[in-house]
């Protein structure tokens, strides 16, 4: 059986016509046969069409997945943007607060370089206090050095009122006051001088110190200060310089009883007293 009478018999049983009875022309048949091979065209197409949806719905489905995570993607890029923000912000902060730690060292260093400058100010001033102190301190040794008193209360009460013309006040100022002065010191001088002449040697070592102390306190204020005659033990007489005790002529020196002193030029103005062996 060809295809048409299949159709036929198909046509028929689907029309519940009778084959006897009914007769279908060829022309149907034929028209029925385009149909329905048009159908199977339509249905090749419409499962071309079905797959095509189905490619296409499951591209739609892919392409809502990559907008969804798309979206998510976007919504972590505003997240990050936020954070970003944020971050920009304290950073700014940070940076602020950079500037003024910054400044605030800046003026701690240069409050740090003024201190410096005070402290190296107080160190010279404390240097200089330093020295003053020691300067007194110097000052106090050689005051005390020349502290008279103790040498002059030593003397007998007859001695003092020989020295009285000299020394009119007891205390130490009042006696350097008077002792340092050119007329008194001549005097004390000669006062001495005439009593080892004489050998009158009762408060000898006590005058003898008075009148050296006093003579260096002068002549280091002078403008041109003696130079001292003070030979030692040993040395040879030179008469220019040297008086003997006695009656000798040369010889050694043996002791000084007084010293002498010169000008700077030379000139002997007293001659060391001095005993010879």
């Amino acid at each position: 059986m060809n295809q048409l009478e299949e159709l036929k018999t198909t046509l028929l049983s689907l029309c519940n016509i009778s084959a006897e009875d009914t007769i279908v022309p060829a022309e149907i048949l034929s028209k029925v046969l385009d149909v329905c091979s048009e159908n199977k065209i339509l249905r090749s197409k419409i499962e071309e069409l079905k797959d095509f949806s189905e490619k296409l719905i499951s591209r739609l489905e892919k392409v809502s997945r990559e907008s969804e995570h798309m979206n998510a993607l976007e919504q972590e890029k505003q997240v990050l943007c936020g954070e970003n923000t944020t971050l920009k912000n304290e950073l700014r902060q940070k940076d602020d607060s950079i500037k003024g730690l910054q400044n605030e060292l800046t003026n701690k260093e240069l409050l740090i370089q003024n201190l410096s400058s005070q402290i190296s100010l107080k160190e010279s001033e404390l240097n200089g206090l330093h020295q003053d102190c020691n300067n007194l301190e110097s000052i106090r040794q050689n005051y005390d050095a020349l502290d008279i008193l103790p040498h002059y209360e030593k003397l007998s009460d007859k001695v003092k009122d020989s020295l009285s013309n000299i020394f009119p006040n007891v205390s130490t100022p009042a006696l350097l006051s008077s002792g340092i002065q050119e007329n008194n010191i001549s005097l004390l001088y000669d006062f001495v001088l005439e009593r080892v002449r004489e050998d009158i040697f009762a408060d000898y070592n006590e005058l003898v110190l008075i009148t050296r102390k006093l003579f260096e306190i002068y002549n280091h204020g002078r403008k041109e200060p003696y130079t001292i005659i003070d030979p030692a033990p040993g040395v040879r007489i030179d008469s220019n310089e040297h008086i003997i005790k006695g009656n000798a002529n040369f010889g050694t020196i043996s002791k000084v009883l007084l010293f002498g002193f010169k000008t700077a030029k030379g000139d002997v103005r007293k001659k060391a007293f001095v005993e010879v062996s």
